[in-house]
């Protein structure tokens, strides 16, 4: 499935990622690949699982980064969820994904590249991750927090 040209590029992020982020995996490194594991914010509300599938096309095409677990996220408000957004500017979220997952919008997909590492999705996905508890915290967009 992976080229020799995308093997050596896995090969590195993933040296990257054990050394910069050692919370988070790869995973079937010879078919469907993705990234995946646990993270917990600063301020330890909840323990979140993130999973970031790489596609056929990696690194010229963005890979999708989702929340899995929890799988609803509430909003501030406790009635309404992320997970009703889709695609949001005020959440920076994108189509959700299977079970109706939230994609985190990581990089403005026009503007991804391959120079861009899994290291870098997934430190944004932490940011994300610290921006939604920030939301519960104080009900402001995360997009106040998130640039």
């Amino acid at each position: 499935m992976w080229s020799a040209s995308q093997k050596y590029r896995l090969a590195l992020e993933k040296s990257m990622l054990a050394k910069e982020m050692p919370q988070f995996r790869f995973y079937n490194m010879t078919g469907d690949t993705y990234v995946a594991g646990w993270a917990k914010t600063s301020g330890g509300r909840h323990n979140y699982k993130l999973t970031l599938i790489l596609g056929f096309l990696f690194p010229d095409e963005m890979p999708k980064l989702f929340v899995i677990s929890p799988h609803t996220l509430w909003k501030y408000d406790g009635y309404g969820t992320v997970n009703k957004e889709g695609i949001s500017h005020a959440f920076h979220t994108l189509e959700n994904g299977p079970g109706g997952r939230v994609q985190i919008c990581h990089f403005k997909p026009d503007l991804w590249d391959s120079s861009k590492t899994i290291v870098a999705v997934m430190m944004k996905g932490m940011f994300w991750l610290e921006a939604y508890e920030a939301h519960l915290r104080t009900g402001r967009d995360l997009a106040d927090f998130c640039t």
